[in-house]
């Protein structure tokens, strides 16, 4: 309830801007009268990734979007960092994190409000990462806390079952952990001059992370099907939902519309 309090705030706050004169609803454009219109939008939410989306604007100042997020690691490194600064007792968690981050995708769908040209958007995303790591790096990287006691557990698998040990220290899972975000924004849209199609918009909001959810690849069900459903992934998701549930973060968003 608290990640989602500034929010609200946010949505209060551009409802008293209007009242007061600030924001101007605007006539509604001929080009719209008509029927819904389509746009096609290619973009940047900064600091997580790139987007493209569909918007569908159904009523004069209501429209509806669905857009996918491209890998952007790079952006996402710069957020652990930052992290990382913010909370140092979990700094070996960010680094190991920052480190072995391989890629990551995205899928969202919201609606947006359009008074004039301002717009305010909300929207639910859901962010898809994979890392690096064998079982024994997520552990003592994630969950360090918790590495002594399943350390002492392989080691007892060691003497009677080698091959858990040999799993536990060699095999890359590749976990993937899924973020679900709830976002924010207003902005304004600004028509590119000559061209009447074309739009360039900025949105400044928030994303609040409401949950988060892990998986790490199956081994079947046999003993290391077992120990890794006991014992890595409960461990890995856990790790991931303290460091980043509730996580609200500002983001920045610049898109290219073509109106068609």
């Amino acid at each position: 309830m608290k990640a989602i309090l500034p929010l609200l705030t946010l949505a209060l706050l551009t409802t008293s801007l209007q009242a007061q004169g600030i924001i101007r609803v605007e006539t509604t454009p001929a080009w719209h009268r008509s029927g819904p219109v389509w746009e096609v939008y290619l973009g940047s939410q900064l600091p997580l990734q790139n987007v493209a989306g569909l918007s569908v604007r159904i009523r004069p100042r209501w429209s509806v979007f669905g857009q996918v997020g491209f890998s952007s690691a790079w952006y996402t490194s710069l957020l652990l960092r930052q992290l990382e600064k913010r909370r140092p007792d979990q700094a070996q968690s960010y680094q190991y994190l920052r480190a072995n981050l391989q890629s990551v995708s995205g899928l969202g769908f919201g609606g947006r409000w359009h008074p004039g040209n301002w717009r305010l958007s909300v929207w639910l995303q859901t962010l898809n990462y994979r890392v690096d790591g064998t079982a024994s790096e997520l552990v003592n990287n994630l969950a360090p806390d918790e590495a002594e006691r399943i350390n002492e557990r392989v080691e007892d698998y060691r003497t009677r079952f080698p091959v858990v040990g040999d799993f536990y220290d060699e095999t890359q899972l590749q976990p993937t952990a899924s973020l679900s975000q709830l976002g924010l924004s207003f902005g304004r849209a600004f028509p590119v001059p000559r061209v009447n199609r074309l739009s360039l918009a900025l949105d400044v909001g928030l994303l609040a992370t409401v949950g988060v959810n892990s998986r790490v690849r199956s081994e079947g069900s046999g003993l290391i099907g077992r120990f890794i459903a006991n014992q890595i992934t409960p461990t890995v998701t856990e790790r991931l939902r303290r460091r980043f549930d509730g996580l609200l973060v500002p983001t920045v968003s610049l898109t290219l519309s073509y109106r068609f």
